[in-house]
C-alpha cells in the first residue's frame, strides 16, 4: 500500500477518535445535567406525613368531620396525606394496615378486612376512638411507618323522620 494511503488513514482515523471523544464529553455534559435535574425534582416530592381514616366515600382531610348511625355499617381505608392534612399523597402505596381495637365495642364493632380495611358496625349512639398504622411508600420509594388515631361519634336515628340528627368523624393528631 502507498505511503500516502497509510497517511490519509491515520489523519480519518485520528478525527473519528476526536468526533468520538467530543461526543463522550458531550453525553457526559447531558447525564449529569440529567441527574441534577433529577435531583431537585426529587427534593420538592412532597412526602407523606401522617395517616387519614376515610369511612366509606367521604375523602375527607384529617380535621373533618364524617359520620354513621346506629344500625349502619361503613367500610374505612387508611389514606396516606401530606403535611398540609387535606391533600392524599399521589402514588403512596400504603400497605400493612392494621387497626386497634375500639375504645367502646358496645359502640360499634370492628372487623379488619383482608384488602387492609375495616368494617365499623354501629351498634349503639356514642363516642369512641381507635388508633391505626401503616407502611407507606412514597412516589420517590422513601418507605415510612406511620400511625394514626380516629374518633367515631355514632348517633341514633331521629325517631320522627328515621334519620340522623348528629353525626361526626374527627381525626387526631398523626403520631
Amino acid at each position: 500500500m502507498p505511503q500516502h494511503f497509510d497517511g490519509l488513514m491515520v489523519e480519518i482515523l485520528e478525527r473519528i477518535y476526536a468526533s468520538l471523544k467530543e461526543s463522550l464529553h458531550l453525553l457526559r455534559e447531558s447525564l449529569h445535567l440529567e441527574n441534577e435535574i433529577l435531583h431537585r425534582l426529587r427534593k420538592d416530592i412532597q412526602r407523606t406525613t401522617q395517616l387519614v381514616t376515610v369511612f366509606g366515600d367521604n375523602i375527607m382531610a384529617a380535621t373533618l368531620a364524617g359520620s354513621e348511625i346506629v344500625g349502619q355499617s361503613v367500610i374505612a381505608t387508611i389514606v396516606a396525606y401530606e403535611a398540609d392534612g387535606i391533600t392524599a399523597t399521589p402514588g403512596a402505596v400504603v400497605s400493612a394496615q392494621a387497626w386497634s381495637a375500639v375504645s367502646d365495642a358496645t359502640i360499634a364493632t370492628l372487623t379488619a378486612n383482608a384488602d387492609g380495611t375495616a368494617t365499623f358496625l354501629a351498634l349503639a349512639a356514642g363516642t369512641l376512638t381507635g388508633s391505626v398504622s401503616a407502611t407507606v411508600t412514597d412516589p420517590d420509594g422513601t418507605v415510612l411507618s406511620l400511625t394514626g388515631s380516629y374518633t367515631l361519634v355514632v348517633s341514633a336515628a331521629s325517631p320522627s323522620t328515621g334519620r340522623s340528627v348528629n353525626l361526626q368523624v374527627s381525626f387526631g393528631t398523626p403520631a
